[in-house]
């Protein structure tokens, strides 16, 4: 359970993070099976490596996005899969900090995703670094959505921190501008003084308002920013009910079309903030 001034500090902050909140092994064991994953494509390919390696492990997954992109490509979508990882994202430790922020009736919006950050790993710099945005504009769920993001590594600025701007979540839904990642906030009408990207740890969790602006910072080590997050909406909050549990993964073009036109303004937010 979180205190009352942690509670606050969300709702004031739309961002929380809490220090050594999960345990390591429990976290270490969600990478521990990805990279078991990517290891039998590695190993399919007869690219020598040792998994124990940190080094030796990187320079083989690299070795295999450049020689085998399509065993890549399917290891990364079947580590998605995983079922430790699916069992985090619903376990009641999670469910309980939901309940602390106020989700009272919290569902999966999107299945968990882990990542795999590195420009090595990547075909356009979309894939490993996310512009300015805000999550909402594909969740399009509760306003008091929310986003757990948990590092499965050590993130510190050079390995490209997320670098989220505090108290944005209450602006409202901000205009975009398409790109080649999907549609990003015009950086210009940002100041870049307000961003802020915090270290952070195994064992860390980062609770984010859907609507908290927020990028990925630059990873400029040779080394894999590795983490997974969790969306969830809130069954019970009126919005959502109202607007009936409107799904734009299924049932329109993904994180493309607005559900609900001029929809969620300021006052709005207020109102669950």
């Amino acid at each position: 359970m979180l205190t009352k001034n942690q509670i606050n500090e969300y709702n004031e902050n739309g961002l929380l993070i809490l220090r050594n909140f999960l345990n390591v092994k429990e976290v270490n064991d969600i990478r521990n099976k990805a990279k078991s994953i990517f290891g039998i494509q590695i190993e399919k390919n007869k690219i020598e490596y040792n998994i124990n390696d940190e080094v030796s492990f990187n320079n083989a997954l690299f070795e295999l996005f450049n020689i085998a992109y399509n065993d890549f490509l399917g290891a990364a979508k079947a580590v998605q899969h995983t079922l430790i990882m699916h069992k985090l994202a619903s376990s009641d430790e999670i469910l309980s900090l939901l309940n602390s922020i106020g989700l009272k009736e919290p569902i999966i919006c999107v299945k968990p995703i882990i990542y795999f950050n590195s420009p090595k790993l990547a075909k356009i710099e979309g894939h490993y670094k996310t512009p300015i945005h805000q999550d909402w504009r594909s969740m399009q769920g509760s306003l008091n959505s929310v986003v757990v993001w948990i590092p499965l590594v050590d993130i510190d600025k050079d390995l490209g921190a997320v670098e989220f701007i505090p108290k944005s979540h209450k602006l409202g839904l901000l205009n975009t501008i398409t790109d080649e990642w999907f549609r990003r906030i015009d950086d210009e009408k940002l100041n870049e003084n307000d961003f802020i990207g915090p270290d952070v740890k195994i064992g860390d969790v980062v609770l984010f308002s859907s609507l908290t602006i927020h990028r990925s910072g630059d990873n400029i080590t040779d080394n894999i920013r590795w983490s997974t997050h969790f969306r969830y909406n809130d069954a019970r909050e009126n919005t959502f009910v109202d607007r009936g549990f409107p799904h734009p993964y299924i049932v329109y073009k993904p994180n493309q079309d607005i559900i609900t036109p001029d929809f969620p303004t300021k006052d709005d937010l207020d109102r669950v903030f």
